[in-house]
């Protein structure tokens, strides 16, 4: 008998192994959709679809909120400015010196009903390639928390069970 429980978009856990401090800021990502691509065969009498040779993936976006001092900010800023390295060549030299490598790999776990893991969704080799402004108004009557969206590319990922 197939599981009758549907997933919770509100129970998720996101690792970044890169840096394990953005971890706590997380507050949405959104699992990137896969495609092929097709071809397309000429025959005499139809054209006839035929499936893709590579998978395409697209990008992976996290939401994180900001806590008072930026620090999930200043983590990814600084990662985005070391693999790009706006002001000085250090800056990437900073950045391959810190952990030997510009990229990371990254799990997005997702939880079952009961708040346990169920499967995870490994990235390999993601990297930063942009992140949205904060918006500061002084005009909202009601407290809403700062947050930003970065949008990470990768090589591939995997979906890894976890339950029996």
């Amino acid at each position: 008998m197939p599981n009758q429980n549907f997933l919770s978009s509100r129970k998720f856990e996101l690792t970044i192994d890169r840096i394990p401090n953005v971890e706590f800021f997380v507050q949405g990502a959104i699992l990137p959709g896969i495609s092929s691509g097709f071809t397309q065969v000429a025959t005499p009498f139809a054209t006839i679809n035929r499936h893709g040779d590579k998978l395409e993936y697209e990008d992976f976006v996290v939401t994180l909120r900001m806590d008072e001092n930026l620090d999930a900010y200043k983590e990814i800023f600084t990662w985005l400015s070391g693999l790009t390295k706006p002001k000085n060549f250090d800056q990437y030299k900073d950045l391959k010196n810190a952990d030997n490598s510009l990229y990371s790999d990254a799990s997005l776990f997702t939880l079952d009903s009961k708040g346990n893991v169920n499967f995870e969704l490994k990235f390999v080799d993601i990297f930063p390639i942009a992140m949205t402004g904060i918006q500061f108004n002084t005009t909202n009557s009601d407290v809403e928390f700062a947050t930003c969206d970065v949008t990470f590319k990768y090589t591939y990922f995997d979906i890894v069970n976890i339950y029996g």
